[in-house]
Parts: C-alpha cells; sequence; structure tokens
C-alpha cells in the first residue's frame, strides 16, 4: 500500500512538471518516476500525439510488452474490437481506467492483451488519454507484470486526480524550446510506398534520412511504429468506405525539425494495395496552430497571434479585430508572457517551429 504522503509528493511533483515544458523524453521519464513511486509498475509508454488525429507522434518507454508487436498492436487499435482503446478513453467521462476493470476481471476478454501482452509477461494494464483544453495530447501506458497484483481503485483514482497535470505537461512538451541543428539542414520532401500492412516497398533517399532522424533507435522501432499506425487507421477508414481516406501527422526530429507527414491510398495499386506516405519540412502554417494551442493561448489571443504572424503593427490589429488599441496591447503582452518571447522576431521564431 502506497501511502498518503507519497502520493501528496507525487501530486506536488507532478504539477511542477506540468509548467516545465520539457521535450517528451524527459517529461515522459519525470512523469514515469513520479507515477512509479506512487503507484508502481513494471513498464510503461508514453506516447505524445498529434491531438487532430490521435496518430503518435513520438514515444518514449521502458520494459514495455507491446514494444516487439507494434505491427499487430496498431492494427488492433485502429481495426478490430477491443476494450480500453485510446479513442474510447477520449470519449469517455474516465479517462483512466485498467483493463482489469474493463474485463471484469478476465484480462483474457482483451484481445491486445490475449495477443500481445500476456505472451510478453504482462499483466494489468492502466491507460489514460492526456486530455487538456478540450484535446488529447499523449495517452499513458502502465503495465504490470502477470505476477503483481490488478490495479486497486486506490491507483486508479490517484492517476485520475494526477491526470489533468500529467496532461499539460504533455501539451508543454510540444512547446518544449528543442533549437533546429543548423549541422542538419532540412531534407527536401521523401515518399516511402507502404503495403496497407504496413511493410514497405520502396522509399525515396530523402524519406529514408527523415526517418532516420525521428529517433536514435538504430532499428527504426520509432518510425516503424509511426507507419504501422498511419497504415492500421488507413486500412480501417478504407474498410469503412471512407471516399478518400488520408492521414496527417506533425512531428518533429530528434534534432528539432518539424515534419509534415500524409499518407493516402495510391489510386490502381495492386490487390491488397498500397500507401504513400510523404514526409516533408512542415509549413508554418501547419505548425502554428498546434503551437498556439501549446502555449494555451486564448481564441482572441490566436487570432492576434495570427497578425502579428502576418505582419500587422497593434494599431492594424485592432483595426482588423475592432477592438481598441489598449486591448490589442493587452493580449499581445499576454501572448509574449505565455510563450516566453520578448520580441516579434522572437515571437514569430517560437510560433512557427524555428527556434
Amino acid at each position: 500500500m502506497v501511502s498518503t504522503w507519497t502520493r501528496d509528493r507525487a501530486r506536488s511533483a507532478l504539477q511542477k512538471l506540468s509548467r516545465a515544458r520539457l521535450d517528451w523524453p524527459a517529461f515522459s521519464d519525470e512523469a514515469a518516476g513520479q507515477l512509479q513511486r506512487s503507484v508502481g509498475f513494471d513498464g510503461w509508454c508514453f506516447a505524445q500525439t498529434d491531438p487532430a488525429t490521435l496518430l503518435p507522434a513520438r514515444a518514449a518507454v521502458s520494459n514495455s510488452p507491446v514494444t516487439a508487436s507494434q505491427q499487430r498492436f496498431w492494427q488492433i487499435e485502429h481495426q478490430l474490437p477491443d476494450v480500453n482503446k485510446l479513442a474510447a478513453l477520449v470519449r469517455s467521462h474516465q479517462p483512466a481506467r485498467a483493463l482489469s476493470t474493463c474485463t471484469g476481471g478476465d484480462l483474457a476478454r482483451s484481445r491486445r492483451w490475449d495477443e500481445i501482452m500476456r505472451p510478453a509477461g504482462a499483466g494489468d494494464e492502466l491507460r489514460a488519454a492526456l486530455q487538456i483544453g478540450g484535446q488529447c495530447w499523449g495517452s499513458l501506458s502502465l503495465y504490470r507484470a502477470s505476477a503483481s497484483r490488478p490495479y486497486a481503485s486506490d491507483d486508479i483514482q490517484h492517476v485520475s486526480q494526477v491526470l489533468p497535470q500529467v496532461a499539460a505537461g504533455a501539451r508543454g512538451a510540444w512547446a518544449s524550446r528543442t533549437a533546429a541543428s543548423a549541422a542538419r539542414p532540412a531534407e527536401g520532401p521523401g515518399t516511402i510506398i507502404v503495403t496497407a500492412a504496413g511493410a514497405p516497398l520502396t522509399a525515396t533517399p530523402q524519406a529514408r534520412r527523415w526517418l532516420a532522424r525521428l529517433g536514435p533507435d538504430l532499428a527504426g522501432r520509432h518510425s516503424q511504429a509511426i507507419i504501422y499506425a498511419i497504415t492500421a487507421l488507413l486500412t480501417a477508414a478504407a474498410s469503412a468506405k471512407n471516399a478518400a481516406p488520408e492521414a496527417t501527422l506533425r512531428t518533429r526530429t530528434t534534432d528539432g525539425h518539424w515534419l509534415d507527414i500524409h499518407a493516402s491510398p495510391l489510386e490502381g495499386a495492386l490487390p491488397g494495395w498500397a500507401i504513400a506516405i510523404t514526409i516533408q519540412a512542415a509549413a508554418p502554417s501547419r505548425i502554428s496552430p498546434l503551437l498556439m494551442a501549446a502555449h494555451t493561448l486564448s481564441p482572441r489571443e490566436r487570432q492576434i497571434a495570427s497578425l502579428i504572424l502576418d505582419g500587422r503593427t497593434p494599431v492594424e490589429i485592432a483595426q482588423t479585430l475592432y477592438i481598441s488599441l489598449y486591448t490589442a496591447k493587452d493580449h499581445i503582452k499576454e501572448i509574449f508572457r505565455k510563450t516566453g518571447t520578448h520580441s516579434r522576431p522572437e515571437l514569430t521564431r517560437c510560433l512557427t517551429g524555428h527556434l
């Protein structure tokens, strides 16, 4: 039994972490450490998601039972019936749930557990959607070994109580100041062709270089997980008779460059069809809305920030929005405060991802 004192300390530490704007690996490691001390588990995965699509942008893991089965994991997640999926958690009024609770104690009722987790020696799983401000910024999965006890109600309650702080930290990770390396300039657009199951068929050299920059994993597990997630989502959309299925994802390389990934089925593909995935440096118009939300700008502040990015002066902003000059300047001051910037050029770099 974890003491109240231990959980109070974790709650306080997670509150500080919510404002830190650490990059994803550092945030995940810190958050997992606090939850390990206050809940207890044997493995974990923190996945950063694009809030527009819920596709995985980055992931940090430790002893995760699903790491070696990414292809099947994403097929189950997007194509097959199962319990405790991320999309269901996002829609639920209970964004943190244990697999043992959802299955009535019979974990084998979960396809994900039966096919992937049980063979890897896993027991219960506590999964949560990291939602704040009406958007999902990531997910966490906390795994216990098969020999460990299932999660108790007080474990789930504690995670639910600290979830707003963890979600705020996940949102802030998108706004972390990871400067793009001048030593490694952006590549041109690249394309990779994969089967509907995510198996690579061919790729341009640019695409291979972009994929290599998504993570330090020499086996390419992170970039492969992104491909499996995208193809599973597209295959599910095609099966649902979506007239024009497509998938998009915004993410960032480990050396700070923002990427825009777009995937769609090829016309006239061979039986079983194929998917074209285009990877390119992200345009500011794709990144700015994400960064404005990550910096918690209000709807009005986002309007004004967009006008600043267009080069408008405070007088022009006031005239465009039919507000007083004093009100416009007050909003601009608040935008500077929230983004931690002190000049228009610095703000522009901050909100376009070109730090």
